[in-house]
């Protein structure tokens, strides 16, 4: 009876390149974490990043959102406004490992009135990493009668991924997000009657990819330790066999 150690480990080294889509330790360790989050009554504001300065991990996600939504029936004046902002600093710690930040965001402003009454919404989106904007959008929304309803909505989404490339062990990069509000305002006469919604939603992730190559040189440093403690345990027992692989020899 014998275990075949190579025809495991040429599995395991085949098998490297797919793999390449997901980094085999940790490449990212968060070292900084700044956020910010207000809003009025009838707003609301929050920021979701679930990760401690210090934590290290292949990917980190996190999310932003902010909502207004205001009504007023008769003479009536009033304002709402939610605001976020945040900055994540991380440090690479893989080499030959590409970098990518993914986001993705929608923002809509609404608004509607009747009879002698104002309303106006408003919504924006800013994502900034390295120099580079992600993501910046703005809705506007308003309308004023005088007779009537009317109502004005504009809505938006979009995605995209940033490569950041191959960087070196150690480099630091920011991910800010400088400005994610929404904002409503509404004024109505007596027997009038206004209704105003704006809300932005974000949600990101920073994702490290190992070179397919690395994971081999991984595995392959792997498959030397584990021959050589084969060797150790077992000596004068390691052989070649027909197809080239390492086969541990069992005593008859």
């Amino acid at each position: 009876m014998k275990t075949s150690l190579g025809l495991v480990l040429f599995l395991v080294l085949s098998s490297a390149p797919i793999m390449g889509f997901a980094a085999p330790f940790d490449a990212i360790q968060l070292v900084g974490a700044d956020r910010d989050a207000s809003a009025t009554p009838a707003a609301f504001a929050a920021i979701d990043f679930p990760y401690a300065v210090g934590d290290k991990a292949n990917s980190f996600s996190g999310s932003a959102n902010t909502s207004s939504t205001i009504f007023a029936y008769g003479s009536s004046e009033q304002s709402a406004e939610a605001r976020a902002s945040w900055n994540f600093q991380f440090q690479t710690l893989l080499p030959h490992t590409q970098y990518f930040i993914d986001w993705s965001f929608a923002d809509l402003a609404s608004v509607q009135s009747r009879m002698a009454a104002q309303a106006s919404a408003e919504a924006m989106v800013h994502i900034l990493s390295p120099g580079t904007p992600l993501a910046d959008d703005r809705q506007l929304a308003s309308v004023t009668t005088s007779f009537g309803e009317q109502s004005d909505t504009h809505g938006n989404a979009e995605s995209g991924s940033l490569n950041l490339g191959y960087l070196a062990v150690g480099s630091l990069f920011d991910v800010t997000g400088s400005l994610l509000f929404s904002r409503t305002h509404i004024r109505s006469d007596p027997s009038s009657s206004a209704w105003a919604a704006a809300v932005a939603n974000l949600s990101f992730t920073i994702r490290a990819v190992p070179e397919p190559d690395t994971l081999i040189l991984v595995v392959a440093g792997l498959a030397i330790i584990m021959l050589m403690v084969a060797c150790h345990r077992h000596p004068g027992k390691i052989r070649w066999g027909r197809l080239g692989m390492v086969v541990l020899q069992s005593r008859e």
